[in-house]
């Protein structure tokens, strides 16, 4: 069997990660990735046994030639399992219009765009139960989940660290995190927690929350990057993480949906790195989360009681849940991807 994994977006790079680490030396014939160069610009390194096949997607022009391409190249290298990384991108329905003869599958990461994008000739993927739960209750489509774990190492134990360590990845942008909201929480520092954030605080709203670590001298407390968190590193910090904080509250723009149709990969980090979130509430008592979260309501409240033994026995908890085992998540996508 031939398999390609095609992305057009410049993110969600972190389930290609994944993905290529399920299917390393697998029984599959040959793995084929075909992404946007921005990809490999940010340090994607396929491994060896890949045959990668990286396009321009700048220009109006570069896209064409990038959508041709990949029709080609499909059909040339004789490629029977397709999977588009991000079903979210016109140049993926386009596409889907003219693909047949071949499995296809497609991963929906925002399903209230998802009658935008959807074509019956794929089967699709979410990634979570709770995704896959709305997906089957609203749509007469093929779907299935699978979480997009990351091979981590062995987790080293932090305890000679007195500090709680809480990390809120991803992009600094306001619609998505409420960091105003956090600055108001900790503009008097609680003692013995110290902040990572993970994402660039230069670019999007990060001179607006850089300020404001400014004007209430948080620095000592608040670690940030001022450039591209490269990937190791990125992978480092969320290892040596206490809990990982989404910052989802209710005044971020579709807050409700991230209970039913939405998702942030923070979650998928939490899952991979075996690292417990903290989260609202609302979304901590969410079957999926509520085993491996601490929950809040008022997060000025909830940083000033938290417990790191109770921290380390939901790590324990994360470490012995099959579930959400790097190899139990690697047979279920080799499944679902042969079956």
């Amino acid at each position: 069997m031939k398999i390609a994994l095609i992305e057009f977006n410049d993110f969600h790079e972190e389930v290609l990660f994944s993905q290529l680490d399920f299917l390393a030396g697998s029984d599959i014939e040959e793995i084929h990735l075909l992404t946007n160069k921005k990809l490999v610009e940010k340090g994607l390194k396929p491994g060896k046994d890949v045959i990668f096949a990286p396009f321009e997607f700048n220009s109006y022009f570069d896209r064409i030639k990038a959508l041709i391409k990949v029709f080609f190249y499909i059909h040339k290298n004789k490629i029977d399992v397709v999977v588009f990384n991000s079903l979210e991108n016109i140049y993926v329905k386009l596409i889907l219009k003219i693909l047949r003869k071949r499995k296809i599958f497609c991963i929906a990461h925002n399903l209230d765009r998802f009658v935008e994008y959807k074509e019956s000739n794929a089967a699709y993927f979410v990634l979570n139960k709770t995704l896959l739960s709305y997906i089957k209750n609203n749509y007469r489509v093929e779907a299935n989940y699978f979480y997009p774990l990351i091979k981590t190492p062995e987790r080293k134990r932090h305890q000679s660290r007195e500090n709680i360590r809480i990390v809120i990845p991803g992009l600094v942008e306001l619609s998505r995190r409420d960091y105003l909201g956090w600055l108001e929480a900790i503009k008097n520092p609680p003692k013995n927690i110290e902040f990572v954030l993970l994402g660039n605080i230069r670019k999007n709203d990060g001179p607006l929350v850089l300020s404001g670590i400014r004007k209430y001298k948080l620095e000592k407390i608040v670690r940030y990057y001022e450039t591209f968190v490269p990937y190791k590193e990125y992978f480092d910090v969320l290892q040596s993480a206490d809990l990982i904080l989404p910052l989802i509250h209710p005044n971020v723009e579709n807050f409700y949906n991230y209970h039913f149709s939405k998702i942030t990969a923070a979650f998928t980090m939490a899952f991979s790195f075996k690292v417990p979130l903290l989260l609202y509430k609302s979304l901590h008592e969410m079957e999926e989360f509520q085993d491996f979260s601490i929950g809040y309501e008022s997060l000025l409240n909830v940083l000033g009681s938290l417990d790191k033994q109770k921290i380390e026995i939901l790590k324990q908890r994360m470490d012995n849940a099959q579930e959400i085992s790097y190899e139990y998540q690697k047979e279920r996508y080799k499944r679902l991807i042969s079956g």
